[in-house]
């Protein structure tokens, strides 16, 4: 999962070993939330903008990113940014795939012709009811119910909480 620990005094990084794991529970949790979407559409993931700054991008989250992109990719779904739109857009006055909030979220679907979009809120948080305005709820994905698949290592920062997922659809 190319998950590294890097010293930051030193700058060496050490690839942490972790014992493997059956990530099945994983993929078929992350089947199921993507199920509504059809082969062919658009999935905005709304992720803060990393700031020029590579270890920013996904805000953390890269790791547990990859297995939706795989699932998308399987399915005919452009789920974005991934890393091409990373780097197809890394430089001064390239088009914005960043934004969290409400008009951000509804500004880049628009921009990038996606019915959907995917937020994420710290486990055991609902999303406010602002988003009923422009998106109806139709999936969600705690990655607190899969802890136990991870057999205690956590796949993101330690400094992160665990998220749950949103899958939106943009109203017509």
């Amino acid at each position: 999962l190319s998950i590294q620990k890097r010293d930051k005094d030193s700058g060496f990084s050490s690839i942490l070993v972790n014992p493997p794991f059956d990530h099945m529970e994983l993929e078929k949790g992350l089947r199921a939330f993507l199920e509504p979407v059809r082969s062919g559409e658009r999935v905005y993931f709304a992720f803060n903008d990393p700031q020029g700054r590579y270890n920013n991008v996904f805000d953390g989250y890269r790791v547990i990113h990859e297995l939706p992109l795989q699932i998308s990719s399987e399915k005919g779904i452009h789920l974005f940014p991934d890393w091409w739109a990373v780097a197809e857009t890394n430089y001064e006055g390239s088009p914005q795939c960043w934004g969290r909030n409400h008009s951000e979220v509804l500004e880049n679907c628009s921009r990038w012709h996606a019915n959907y979009a995917i937020i994420y809120l710290s486990t055991g948080m609902d999303l406010s009811s602002k988003w009923n305005t422009n998106f109806e709820l139709i999936g969600e994905f705690d990655w607190s119910d899969y802890l136990q698949y991870l057999r205690g290592v956590k796949l993101w920062p330690k400094s992160h909480s665990t998220p749950k997922w949103f899958l939106l659809k943009l109203k017509k």
